[in-house]
């Protein structure tokens, strides 16, 4: 079985390494401390709806070429992952301008050609409940606390749980996990969450800012 694993990625960098355990094979792309571009991961993409069969055996791909491989019982990075897609439009001024994407680890043959969801405008610091149904759909695993509220809008903080690749391992078991995800320090995802409750109280006890800023 291959899995494509979407969403933000993180790296803890200084924590000891992991061996994978059998049955487990590891494909990344970006380098520790950097991201990855539209174009890396429009590459993985092309790759999983071209060679469908042959993503379950990643050294058998026609260009494998910038692709790093872990095999069972190899020592790979301490990687994370927050399952959920949300990108500030480079093209918009707003803040609460997103593009949204698919979300979640999906099993080969993956539902989808294109990862594009919505473009939207967040509503009560969240994301309307329909456009989290989509980027979900077909995914094998979410978030297990998603509680729209009462105006139909999932609440950021409901989408921004952080996995280990550990905990998606032991839940999904064997097979050929893509992770073709930024590998920024996880700090930066620490301190991201720092910032966002700190505007959310500031917005709390200071009502005429702009309630689309995060």
């Amino acid at each position: 079985m291959a899995y494509l694993i979407m969403g933000h990625g993180f790296e803890e960098r200084h924590k000891t390494s992991n061996h994978l355990p059998d049955g487990v094979t590891l494909v990344t792309l970006a380098e520790c401390g950097r991201g990855t571009g539209a174009s890396e991961l429009t590459r993985i993409l092309d790759i999983f709806t071209t060679y469908p069969a042959r993503v379950k055996t990643p050294t058998r791909l026609p260009d494998s070429s910038g692709l790093k491989i872990y095999m069972p019982g190899d020592e790979y990075p301490s990687l994370f992952v927050q399952l959920f897609t949300d990108l500030r439009a480079v093209d918009s001024k707003k803040d609460a301008h997103r593009r949204i994407l698919k979300s979640g680890v999906y099993k080969s043959p993956i539902p989808f050609e294109f990862p594009e969801v919505a473009d939207i405008e967040l509503r009560e610091m969240g994301v309307p409940a329909e456009v989290v149904t989509e980027a979900y759909a077909g995914s094998v695993m979410t978030p297990s606390d998603i509680r729209p509220n009462e105006a139909g809008v999932v609440p950021l903080s409901q989408l921004k749980t952080v996995w280990s690749l550990e905990d998606i391992f032991k839940r999904l078991g064997p097979g050929v996990y893509y992770y073709p995800l930024c590998r920024y320090p996880l700090s930066q995802a620490a301190s991201s969450r720092r910032k966002r409750r700190t505007r959310r109280r500031s917005l709390k006890h200071h009502p005429r800012n702009d309630m689309h800023r995060l």
